[in-house]
């Protein structure tokens, strides 16, 4: 399944199975998979971190753009809690961990005009429709980007939507990242926020309930990098932005009331934090 617009078959090529991924945005489809290309296989110890292997891609009728790859087979996302032990969560923090270092250590500091986010708020709430709530908080948001001139932040490499419903846990044990989603600024910071966002905002199990949700989040929670909170020291009002924003461009897709609620909570949460700094 996909949570946006892209359409995923499961096909069959003689005696093996592959993915096949369309995207109606040829340029958003064309970035998205050259991220995956760019994915280099991380060995620790007996660990490997990898992405599936594109096969081929195409452009159908310059209105598609088309990618098959390899087919994993493992669990994902609110699975990864029925199959979950120590050990995987071991060998997801130290994959987060790897690739969160590996994403600052190829990005370079820069200074970006605030502009570049109000565009970005703007562009949230014109799709917004009739959330008072939301349209309040996403407002204060753009409120509180705006006390700011500018903002020093690395510029580099980042999976872009980094959450455990985008990562495959396979029966060898090996940690296979999909999806990679390019951003409108490339950042490690989009990582950092979509690992708290899944990890200790609990968004991939959000719907779970009673004993299950209580495990999860001890499992979920055993997963964060400890190296997280370095970079906050480092790091903690731009990461507090940009966490916020992170949430804040959910708000257009949610679907339901259990989502509306989670985002309202940590969305408040957020913004709470900003106004401490």
């Amino acid at each position: 399944k996909s949570n946006s617009k892209e359409v995923i078959n499961l096909e069959k090529e003689g005696q093996n199975f592959i993915i096949k991924k369309t995207w109606n945005d040829i340029k958003r489809g064309s970035e998205s998979i050259q991220k995956q290309i760019n994915f280099d296989e991380i060995k620790i110890s007996s660990l490997i971190i990898k992405s599936p292997k594109v096969l081929n891609t195409e452009i159908f009728e310059n209105k598609k753009f088309i990618a098959r790859m390899e087919y994993i087979e493992g669990y994902s996302g609110h699975e990864i809690i029925r199959n979950g032990s120590r050990k995987i969560a071991q060998n997801l923090k130290d994959a987060f961990s790897m690739i969160l270092s590996l994403n600052f250590e190829h990005s370079t500091l820069e200074n970006i005009n605030i502009n570049v986010f109000i565009d970005k708020i703007e562009d949230i709430l014109s799709k917004l429709n009739n959330d008072k709530e939301l349209i309040n908080l996403i407002k204060i948001l753009r409120f509180q980007f705006n006390n700011l001139k500018s903002i020093d932040i690395p510029i580099g490499p980042c999976h872009g939507d980094l959450t455990l419903s985008n990562v495959i846990v396979s029966p060898s044990g090996s940690i296979n990242i999909i999806d990679f989603l390019p951003t409108f600024i490339e950042t490690p910071f989009w990582d950092i926020a979509k690992l708290i966002q899944d990890l200790e905002y609990g968004w991939s199990y959000r719907k779970i309930k009673g004993g299950r949700k209580a495990s999860s989040d001890i499992l979920f929670k055993s997963c964060i990098p400890s190296q997280i909170e370095i970079y906050k020291k480092f790091w903690g009002k731009e990461i507090k932005f940009i966490n916020a924003l992170n949430l804040a461009r959910l708000a257009p897709y949610i679907k339901d009331k259990i989502t509306r609620d989670w985002l309202l909570i940590y969305l408040q949460k957020s913004l709470n934090e900003i106004e401490k700094i």
